[in-house]
């Protein structure tokens, strides 16, 4: 398996250890579909276990932030490696994405805004 997944309260939390293999890519949406039926839609992608991204890893990124929000949900990505931030920014990604260091960070970011909603 090429991910873990966890529910921390009410944000969905999903540790890639891997983005090459597309089988494994598709059982992740799967996933990230099954949560969004339950009505889970804020998600922290954590990617500090992986040191580069591919395309197959952007495609990946791509259509989960494209599902989640189609549900007016939000991904923050956590743990991004140096090279990872440069293949987002020479793709221009990271305007697409909220991206923080750790997954305390993201944590606090939904926290204020659930507290802004209320």
């Amino acid at each position: 398996m090429s991910y873990k997944f966890e529910l921390i309260t009410t944000t969905a939390y999903l540790q890639l250890l891997a983005l090459e293999n597309p089988e494994d890519n598709k059982a992740i949406l799967k996933v990230i579909d099954l949560e969004l039926q339950k009505d889970n839609k804020l998600w922290i992608i954590d990617l500090a276990a992986l040191s580069y991204i591919n395309s197959t890893g952007l495609n990946l990124l791509i259509a989960a932030l494209a599902k989640v929000r189609a549900k007016s949900g939000e991904i923050i990505l956590v743990g991004i490696s140096p090279n990872i931030q440069q293949v987002l920014v020479l793709t221009r990604l990271q305007t697409f994405f909220v991206i923080k260091d750790t997954t305390e960070a993201a944590l606090a970011i939904f926290k204020k805004n659930e507290e802004n909603i209320v």
